[in-house]
């Protein structure tokens, strides 16, 4: 009876440890408990039917004791909808406990993470059980045997002091362990599950029929117990002297059970002894005997059957609520019986699926073969299997699984079916999968980079370098590594101090890693430029490093090319510094850097001085074809920051107030997100100067080829004026004869027939009325010839002219007629001229003398071109037409001839300086070379030419129409002797 006793404690006991290890199942298949699943699971259990005096379940989670990992733990407890994470203590809580003395097998604090809701432990969540002495190392015990364990008699959240109460904690792993080292560092929290004392050991003494009382107590330290239950009844009513006293170790504490007959125990053994003295001793004896010997086997067979009982429930419940999939088939593979976590995770009901092989549903066409052969072969020899194996699920999807088979046996060792548990490995199969890729992208990356992994362990003074280490080093190293001595000795001496410097800061503590570049001597006695990155993997207490990792890379193409870098920019320097071109770095208007001859150009002493000016403020108000400078250089700007470079010429000012022209370069680009320009200046005064002399020289010489037909055209004229002048002497020699006849008559009163007939002699004499006639023609005669000379004499004054630094607004029509007319004794022995000058061209703003240059020497050219084209002897004459036409935005010059024309090559080359397909000494290849420059670079216009042999050419200018800039000119005519010196170019056609 006191073994019945006993028993019923030690299955009481065992109920509560094995329906915590259920619980601890139901979280085994995943590494961390969300909130969700908890609550889910616990949903399923009835707790107070299910679990002897168990007031409430809960989770207790392993949380680094820094900042970081409380808010995390706060992050995950918000994102499932619950209170923000709050850690108390027990101080706070108002609970006994005691300080933490020893050292702490897992560091960290133990945090209640849930609590089962709707119990009075809701208010738990946060606290920490890890700093009570007794709850931590109940909790400890239990990571270290992976068992149930159960704590010394505590004060529960919420219970009087006096009160009894136990935490029984089962460990949650991280994967499989099976070492106790590998349990401790893998340990991720625990499942608990509140006990009431009172509860679990009251009223032990119902399983003996009261027929024996009992003393429950647990032992507190080596010399002290305490009592947790009494039955009602005490030793003192038995009049029976005997007791049993027996010791029980679970859930990790000492149980001591004290057993005594109680008085209903006496008064059935007086009465028992009554009917043996009544029936006979003998026979009674033997009969007790039997029947206690029964009654023995029978306690002994019920106390199995009970035990037995409980733990098919309880696996029962494992199986029935487990996440993982359980299968059981007969000997044939038939599936008899699945899971809910079969159903869950397949899709399949067990009507679907029974009867039928598991290999004949799960497989799918990427199941390995050879796995599936290992399976068979394993089963056949009613074998175990474990291994992952691809699954597929009824909606076809693909999962991986770790598979357990076991073959089932009866008690007499035949097979009768096999039970298969799957755990659903997908996530870990796919996580291992993205390792791998992982691995083998960093070997790639390794192998690309020409890097190798090293490992320094500074507590044992040696280097190991993977595979990769010789290709690197060019150092065959031993399986053991490198003493670090021997990698230091290969440092170049140059190089040796930097590198201990660095490595030595990142030893100390100073740093968490170094960067180093060094020189190592190679096997063959050659340097090997090298380059290395580690880092601080451990250290000891004192913070001084003990591991250190990294990696190496060899670098000798890296090195050359910059010292190639650094010549390089030597070199630019050199050439930036002795550039006779000034160059200018500018970001934003911001000039950043110039060269010694920007600051020689501007009159600058130093970069800061000319640093304070913007470089458009160093510029005269307006530029030299009277446009602003600040206007003209925003545009240039604008077209810029458009097509990114641009070239143009520019007359700045110096700081002395000087002014200068400059050919221009400007390129923009970017840098670092960063917009840059860098502009070349070149001085192009003397340039300038140059052309100017060179351009007028070509006029001069133009006009002195032209002097002697300039001459002609005026001695013909003046040979007009010189005839008629001879014949107004002679004619009023006449007219005077006839006065004076007139004046003696008109003296003589009454004159006689004879005067008479003396004046009518005279009159015929002189014939007036024809010497009246005359005279008028004469005097017209040589009033037409005096205006041709001053056309001449004016046109010859307007195409020598020096010209003017600035534009001016010019009748472009009048131009062009003042340029024929000097021209006119080119072309009119061998062409006629045409103009056709449209009256709506008005005035534009040119430089009128490098015009009127542009003009003639086109008028010339198409002269000589017809008179090379011309048969000798020949009559007929070609045609010269120049014609200006308004368009849209600028004004159309066109100069045709009807010349022999040109080839392609000719006219490809038409406006290069110094080309001619004239004879020596017949021109100087510069007419259309100043063309060219007087119409696209000073006025910013075109000029084309088309033309092919034996077609003529044809010359058009676009001059683009200005807004005027200068008042008029004043008129280029002159007055002479009251004469109007206004010309029609009709005078001029023949």
């Amino acid at each position: 009876m006191a073994d019945r006793l006993q028993g019923e404690f030690q299955r009481r006991m065992q109920q509560s440890e094995l329906g915590l290890i259920a619980v601890q199942c139901l979280f085994s298949a995943n590494e961390q408990v969300e909130y969700s699943d908890f609550i889910r699971l616990l949903s399923q259990i009835d707790r107070e039917d299910e679990f002897l005096g168990a007031e409430a379940f809960g989770y207790l989670a392993v949380v680094p004791d820094t900042a970081e990992a409380t808010q995390q733990l706060n992050a995950e407890l918000v994102a499932s909808g619950l209170n923000p994470l709050r850690v108390t203590t027990h101080e706070a809580a108002g609970l006994h406990f005691n300080d933490v003395e020893t050292d702490k097998l897992i560091p960290g604090r133990f945090i209640i993470k849930f609590v089962q809701p709707n119990t009075r432990f809701d208010c738990a969540v946060g606290l920490d059980l890890g700093e009570d002495r007794l709850r931590r190392e109940t909790a400890e015990r239990s990571a270290r045997t992976g068992m149930a364990c159960i704590t010394p008699r505590l004060q529960l959240m919420g219970s009087d002091p006096d009160e009894s109460g136990f935490l029984f904690m089962m460990p949650h792993y991280r994967g499989t362990p099976r070492t106790e080292a590998e349990r401790l560092n893998s340990i991720v929290g625990w499942v608990g599950m509140a006990l009431d004392g009172a509860s679990v050991f009251e009223n032990l003494e119902a399983a003996t029929g009261n027929e024996l009382g009992y003393r429950l107590f647990i032992q507190e330290g080596l010399h002290s117990q305490f009592q947790l239950a009494s039955s009602q009844s005490d030793s003192s009513e038995s009049s029976l002297g005997f007791q049993r006293r027996t010791s029980e170790l679970i859930a990790g504490q000492l149980w001591n059970v004290e057993v005594f007959p109680t008085k209903d125990f006496a008064t059935t053994v007086h009465s028992l002894v009554w009917t043996i003295a009544v029936g006979g001793g003998c026979f009674t004896l033997v009969v007790f005997i039997l029947v206690l010997t029964l009654s023995t086997h029978a306690y002994r067979a019920q106390k199995l059957a009970s035990h037995m009982l409980v733990d098919l429930r309880r696996l029962a419940m494992v199986a029935e609520r487990t996440t993982n999939e359980v299968v059981i088939t007969d000997v044939d593979r038939k599936i008899t019986w699945v899971n809910e976590g079969f159903i869950r995770n397949t899709g399949y009901q067990l009507s679907e699926v029974e009867g039928q092989s598991p290999g004949d549903i799960f497989q799918c066409n990427d199941t390995d073969p050879n796995t599936l052969q290992l399976i068979q072969e394993a089963l056949a020899n009613q074998k175990g299997f474990c291994g992952e194996l691809l699954n597929q699920r009824k909606d076809g999807t693909r999962y991986w699984v770790y598979l357990d088979i076991q073959p089932l046996l009866d008690d007499d060792g035949e097979q009768v079916g096999f039970l298969a548990i799957k755990n659903d490995v997908t996530e870990a199969h796919e996580a291992a999968a993205r390792i791998k890729r992982v691995n083998e992208r960093m070997e790639y990356a390794l192998d690309g980079g020409q890097m190798s992994i090293w490992d320094w362990d500074i507590s044992k003074g040696r280097i190991v370098y993977d595979s990769r280490g010789y290709e690197v080093t060019g150092h065959h190293s031993p399986e053991g590594g490198d003493p670090a001595n021997v990698w230091f000795e290969r440092i170049h001496p140059e190089d040796l101090a930097q590198v201990e410097s660095e490595i030595n800061r990142c030893i100390s503590g100073e740093k968490e890693g170094f960067v180093i570049e060094w020189r190592c001597m190679q096997e063959n006695g050659d340097f090997s430029w090298l380059f290395a990155r580690g880092h601080v993997v451990q250290r000891d207490e004192a913070g001084q490093a003990t591991y250190v990792a990294g990696t190496t890379m060899e670098i000798n193409e890296r090195k050359r090319v910059e010292l190639a870098l650094v010549e390089s920019q030597k070199r630019s320097q050199a050439v930036f510094n002795s550039s006779q071109d000034a160059i200018v770095f500018l970001s934003n208007g911001e000039l950043l850097d110039c060269n010694p001859r920007t600051l020689e150009l501007f009159g600058f002493e130093s970069l800061r001085d000319m640093a304070r000016f913007d470089l458009v403020s160093l510029s005269p108000e307006l530029q030299p074809d009277g446009k602003r400078s600040d206007v003209e250089a925003s545009k240039i700007m604008d077209l810029l920051n458009t097509d990114g470079k641009i070239h143009f010429e520019w007359t700045h000012m110096s700081n002395d107030g000087r002014c200068f022209d400059c050919d221009i370069s400007v390129v923009s680009f970017n840098l670092s997100g960063q917009v840059y320009q860098q502009a070349v200046l070149r001085d192009i005064s003397n340039k300038k100067e140059m052309q100017r002399q060179l351009s007028q020289t070509q006029k001069l010489e133009s006009i002195g080829q032209l002097a002697a037909g300039v001459a002609h055209e005026i001695n013909t004229p003046m040979q007009c004026v010189f005839g008629n002048v001879e014949y107004l002497n002679m004619a009023f020699d006449k007219a005077f004869q006839l006065i004076n006849t007139y004046r003696e008559l008109r003296d003589d009163s009454e004159p006689s027939e004879l005067a008479k007939e003396v004046v009518q002699k005279a009159e015929l004499g002189c014939r007036f009325d024809s010497l009246q006639h005359n005279i008028t023609e004469s005097i017209q005669e040589a009033h037409d010839a005096a205006n041709r000379v001053i056309d001449i004499v004016r046109a010859m004054k307007t195409m020598s002219h020096p010209g003017t630094s600035a534009k001016s607004t010019t009748d472009l029509n009048r131009l062009i007629r003042d340029a024929t007319i000097v021209a006119r004794n080119h072309w009119k022995y061998v062409a006629s001229l045409e103009l056709n000058l449209d009256d709506a061209v008005h005035s534009l703003p040119v430089f009128p003398a490098q015009m009127s240059q542009v003009i003639l020497n086109l008028v010339v050219n198409s002269a000589d071109a017809i008179a090379e084209g011309r048969e000798q002897e020949s009559s007929e004459l070609g045609v010269i037409s120049v014609s200006t036409q308004m368009a849209e935005d600028h004004v159309r010059i066109t100069v045709m001839d009807t010349g022999n024309g040109m080839s392609e090559s000719v006219r490809s080359r038409v406006f290069d300086p110094f080309f001619t397909t004239k004879d020596v000494g017949k021109g100087t290849g510069q007419g259309m070379a100043i063309a060219y420059d007087v119409i696209v670079n000073q006025h910013g216009g075109t000029i084309q030419v088309d033309s092919s042999p034996g077609q003529g050419a044809c010359f058009t200018i676009l001059l683009p129409i200005e807004v005027e800039t200068k008042p008029v000119i004043g008129d280029l005519s002159e007055s002479s002797g009251g004469l109007s010196v206004a010309v029609g170019a009709s005078q001029f056609q023949s």
